[in-house]
């Protein structure tokens, strides 16, 4: 599934733990501790996490370094908690009284450094543990083990002679290529050409970010007929939705959909659903959940259904309207051995219409599983 990890053997084992395991651990260690452990346990666990989102803010405000200051605070509170019930442990997994931890002190610095030099993303070392990693590692996996560092050189050495080989003979064959067209009518020229696809061979660009929400503008402003209907790419407030060309299970019936998915009312649901949509319009917000007004007989327009197991969603920045942040995945799978009740990721979706997120906090959204028909 994506976005989530499974540590078969635990978490308080792990060394050398990246930024990007920190972040598998917290997509779901308050969930699966809940009722685990004392309540001062977890409200510690969560206030460091609240804190370390917090910090990683792009812009802050007196308000957000308030905020950090007193979750910080009451991490402080309850750090005691977990060398009370014993959790904290260290080699021979003897039991550690104390909190003698960098960088818990460096954490009193936090708020003091952003008043003095601003937010602390701008100092990320990403830039250069990566360095590290095609400037060292890389180099040394391709050396005998012995003597390092004149192997690492000379491998850094051949590699700066084959880029400028690249780059040069990349050049070269830029200008022949010019050369021929001088000759070409200038009014033959496509203008729509991006001239980014004629960099020389060397010069490279980031993976771009796939837009939906351009693409979805761009479908529903074509002719009628010119592109295939309905449409797999559309925009829903702040959110793009996108979904493949071909669903993942073709004409199944709303029946055996259901006993697939483990979903009895489905049938009720969906007529409930093309009921308001009859009475209140395509804009009305419709409810998620409660009761059906519908029986489990109810009469559909149509007997089989499409069904997608995977979606894309794509949102935009939260600071900046114009920034938009890559898509991410989200999948759904029916029950099957040995997740007898499906496999589903978690999403927040907003039922109200006098909310509007972000800016409603979480009031008047729901959390739900992802199911695509």
């Amino acid at each position: 599934m994506t976005g989530y990890r499974h540590f078969q053997g635990g978490i308080l084992k792990l060394k050398q733990v990246t930024r990007h395991c920190q972040r598998d651990i917290e997509q779901y260690i308050i969930a699966v501790s809940a009722d685990a452990v004392p309540t001062g346990i977890l409200t510690a666990v969560r206030m460091l996490m609240q804190f370390q989102y917090l910090v990683q803010l792009p812009r802050t405000d007196e308000e957000d370094i308030k905020h950090i200051s007193d979750t910080l605070a009451e991490f402080h509170a309850n750090k005691d908690m977990i060398i009370t019930a014993g959790v904290r442990r260290g080699k021979g997994n003897r039991v550690i009284n104390n909190w003698w931890i960098p960088k818990l002190e460096l954490m009193q610095s936090i708020v003091t450094s952003i008043h003095n030099s601003g937010v602390i993303g701008q100092w990320s070392a990403d830039v250069t543990e990566h360095a590290h990693i095609t400037e060292v590692k890389d180099p040394a996996r391709s050396s005998n083990n012995n003597n390092y560092d004149p192997q690492i050189c000379r491998h850094l050495y051949c590699t700066e002679k084959c880029r400028q080989f690249e780059l040069a003979t990349g050049l070269l064959d830029h200008e022949e290529s010019t050369g021929k067209c001088e000759d070409s009518d200038p009014d033959d020229e496509d203008p729509d050409v991006n001239d980014a696809d004629e960099l020389p061979i060397g010069v490279t660009w980031s993976h771009p970010i796939t837009d939906y929400f351009e693409i979805s503008r761009l479908l529903q402003h074509q002719e009628l007929g010119s592109v295939p209907l309905p449409l797999c790419s559309f925009v829903i407030k702040h959110t793009a939705l996108h979904l493949a060309y071909d669903p993942s299970i073709r004409k199944i019936t709303v029946d055996e959909a259901a006993n697939k998915f483990a979903l009895p009312d489905l049938r009720p649901a969906i007529a409930d659903f093309l009921q308001q949509e009859a009475t209140y319009g395509h804009g009305h917000v419709h409810v998620i959940g409660g009761p059906r007004r519908a029986g489990p007989t109810a009469i559909l327009p149509f007997n089989k259904i499409e069904i997608w197991v995977k979606i894309r969603v794509q949102e935009r920045d939260l600071y900046d309207a114009h920034i938009v942040r890559p898509a991410q995945t989200l999948n759904c799978a029916p029950p099957n051995d040995p997740w007898t009740l499906g496999r589903y990721d978690t999403v927040i979706v907003e039922t109200g219409a006098s909310h509007m997120w972000p800016s409603s906090g979480l009031s008047g959204v729901i959390s739900v599983w992802i199911c695509d028909k």
